[in-house]
């Protein structure tokens, strides 16, 4: 039977935890929730005072570089602003070509 077998509860736990803060840490990156879409650095998913294990082993918690999250997020800003300006564009050419209509 292996350590990891004989270990039950909060030190079976706190093993997972470690193990992925520590690949987290090794890599650079930090570990990404996707439930609640929270981003915890590798130090702070230790400090976290509440069981996680069946979301560790669900696979929930998950490592990844936070700057690729970063560009890709700047990257879906760049796409939303430029669906304003074009939305914004079509109301100014509408109410700017349009007729003004009589307020009843």
């Amino acid at each position: 039977m292996s350590t990891v077998q004989k270990l039950k509860g909060k030190d079976l736990d706190y093993l997972r935890r470690r193990k992925l803060a520590a690949d987290a840490y090794q890599k650079g990156y930090w570990i990404y929730q996707s439930r609640e879409q929270k981003w915890y650095t590798p130090e702070e998913f230790m400090a976290i005072p509440y069981a996680i294990d069946a979301d560790v082993q669900n696979g929930y918690y998950q490592i990844h570089n936070p700057r690729v999250e970063v560009m890709a997020r700047l990257k879906d800003i760049e796409k939303m602003q430029a669906k304003l300006v074009e939305f914004i564009g079509r109301i100014n050419t509408y109410y700017n070509y349009v007729p003004k209509r009589e307020k009843k």
